[in-house]
């Protein structure tokens, strides 16, 4: 038997009432359905220790979590911004560019978009109310598996070939992209302009989602090709 896949899950972690690093059970879950097998990758800032995720694992799933510091990408923080880890980006942000350094696949959600957009020289929207006053809600008060809006996808992206032109998704987040980096492709908006996806451009899979797929798994099959296809372009890379 073939062995099946290791995809890093890039962990948060929490101060009280004691440290503690962890994952949503949905983004393990989501790997086994999807043909990996999901390892955790607990919160560190050692350089050594970090290569040696990014030469361990065979894809990458950086999950949601709290908002990064507008230090990081050259501003200061607003009065909307919530709460930060200095800790959790100096985690975060430098794995992200060691795996994008190293061609391996990933799939990068909420928190995930974000870093990966400031790793590679972006800017966010410390609140979605700074793009518009007309912005839709974006944090709904529903169920993970319910949908809030519409998500419009570019034809010509890898998202396109998964989904065609438009899916509904849930939506958990008050930041957005807000320059995009040059790497990255826009491969989604909401109707309203925010970005809600994204691609990196000559990446065999490099993909952020801004909504919660992994959340939606539980109720339906919508978004089991995002890791189904995080698995296969594993096995293509480990292959290499």
């Amino acid at each position: 038997m073939s062995q099946k896949p290791v995809i890093g899950i890039v962990t948060v972690h929490d101060e009280s009432p004691i440290p503690r690093i962890f994952t949503n059970e949905h983004y393990p879950k989501a790997v086994i359905r999807g043909g990996g097998t999901p390892v955790m990758l607990p919160v560190t800032t050692d350089r050594e220790v970090l290569q040696q995720f990014t030469g361990l694992c065979d894809g990458f799933l950086f999950s949601g979590g709290q908002d990064i510091s507008p230090m990081r990408y050259g501003e200061l923080q607003s009065r909307l911004c919530g709460s930060t880890s200095l800790l959790l980006d100096d985690f975060q942000i430098p794995l992200m560019q060691m795996v994008l350094e190293s061609r391996k696949p990933f799939v990068a959600i909420c928190r995930g978009i974000q870093v990966l957009n400031v790793a590679l020289g972006g800017t966010l929207y410390q609140d979605v109310t700074e793009y518009s006053e007309k912005v839709a809600k974006h944090i709904q008060e529903a169920n993970r598996g319910d949908v809030t809006h519409p998500v419009e996808i570019q034809e010509g992206t890898q998202l396109y070939d998964l989904f065609g032109k438009q899916i509904w998704t849930n939506s958990f987040h008050h930041q957005a992209l807000k320059k995009v980096a040059d790497r990255l492709t826009v491969s989604a908006r909401c109707p309203d302009g925010i970005v809600e996806a994204v691609e990196v451009k000559d990446y065999p899979y490099g993909m952020g989602i801004q909504w919660h797929p992994e959340g939606m798994l539980p109720y339906d099959d919508a978004m089991l090709p995002l890791f189904q296809e995080l698995v296969r372009a594993s096995i293509s890379k480990a292959a290499d």
